[in-house]
């Protein structure tokens, strides 16, 4: 497949103010690596105390957060013809057309060849990507 640039991304994401702060990097259809050595817990260290609220640092589960996993697909001859990408995240900014807005175009999932499904909550048990508000 001869690729279009921008290439999708993939990564992890905090909504903060509403904004998103991402961490992610290009998928490189010639060499694919699934993402995903990359956590919230380990990437808020880096940023923690950019984002303080009521002059404190706060833990890295206290934003909604998400993360993009992008896999290619392929025809019959093994040739890369597009690329699903999976949007996992806090019910609170999943179902919020705007802040989808923003994911698509932060992680490049506007292209054509792109089939973007917004799955929700990522675990089975309906945990997993829970903010502050959403614990309530």
């Amino acid at each position: 497949m001869e690729v279009h640039k921008p290439l999708p991304k993939q990564g992890i994401f905090w909504v903060v103010n509403g904004k998103i702060i991402s961490f992610a990097d290009t998928v490189n259809p010639q060499d694919f690596i699934e993402f995903g050595a990359m956590n919230h817990k380990d990437a808020w260290r880096h940023i923690k105390t950019e984002h303080l609220v009521g002059g404190r640092v706060i833990s890295y589960d206290y934003y909604p957060r998400g993360r993009v996993i992008v896999c290619p697909t392929f025809d019959d001859d093994c040739n890369i013809i597009g690329f699903d990408c999976g949007v996992y995240g806090d019910a609170c900014i999943i179902n919020d057309s705007n802040v989808r807005e923003q994911i698509d175009s932060v992680f490049d999932l506007h292209n054509t060849f792109c089939k973007v499904n917004y799955e929700g909550d990522y675990a089975m048990d309906n945990t997993h990507y829970t903010c502050h508000n959403c614990r309530k």
